[in-house]
């Protein structure tokens, strides 16, 4: 009845711990990604939220807005007295929502306070593809194009997995993040398939609350 007891109150004493330690948190971030269509970079915002369920292990979920804007020459037009080529542009809106989970290793470099970690995620991501053209007339080919603004909607399984650097000031709740790694973005509409997958490179900003 002694060792049950002694053994009772150690559990309740290693899930207050447990308790203790786990937060949440979350963390606001900005970078460039990298589309394999068009084979652009492009602006990558993001906002993070993680649980830690222990010093190792955490998990939660990451919103992002990835922005690629590109332009297509369609020919050439005379104004005034000098020719000048007209484009088309094309600007793409991804949101990824994806679920994330990550294996932190906190004591590698604790002594200069950087804490490595891996997270691997899978989602969903909604694109906004967007494109414009104007009226005009090539002057080489003599090919009349109609001014043209539509857009079309996108969505398709995403994954993404990156190795992250987290550094914590003294006496600070704040972490500054590195995070460096790869996306999986395979968008469809009407059998029409775009690729966007590619490099991921973001700095952020974590804040920590018990």
């Amino acid at each position: 009845m002694k060792k049950i007891t002694v053994n009772v109150i150690f559990l309740i004493l290693i899930s207050n711990y447990v308790y203790a330690e786990a937060r949440h948190e979350f963390t606001g971030k900005i970078g460039t990604g990298y589309s394999s269509v068009p084979k652009k970079f492009g602006l990558d915002v993001a906002a993070n939220y993680m649980y830690a369920f222990d010093p190792y292990f955490a998990a939660g979920g990451e919103v992002n807005f990835f922005w690629i804007t590109w332009d297509q020459v369609l020919g050439e037009e005379v104004v005034g007295l000098t020719t000048r080529e007209v484009k088309a542009k094309t600007d793409a809106y991804t949101i990824p929502f994806i679920f994330d989970a990550q294996l932190r290793l906190p004591e590698i470099f604790s002594k200069i306070k950087l804490i490595p970690s891996l997270t691997v995620g899978l989602g969903y991501s909604l694109m906004i593809l967007s494109y414009s053209q104007p009226d005009f007339t090539d002057v080489n080919s003599g090919k009349h194009y109609e001014k043209s603004d539509k857009k079309d909607f996108y969505g398709g399984f995403s994954w993404h997995a990156y190795a992250s650097i987290a550094f914590q000031p003294e006496n600070s709740k704040i972490f500054f993040t590195l995070d460096l790694g790869y996306r999986g973005a395979y968008l469809e509409r009407e059998n029409k398939e775009i690729d966007l997958s590619g490099f991921i490179a973001k700095a952020g900003v974590k804040f920590l609350i018990d």
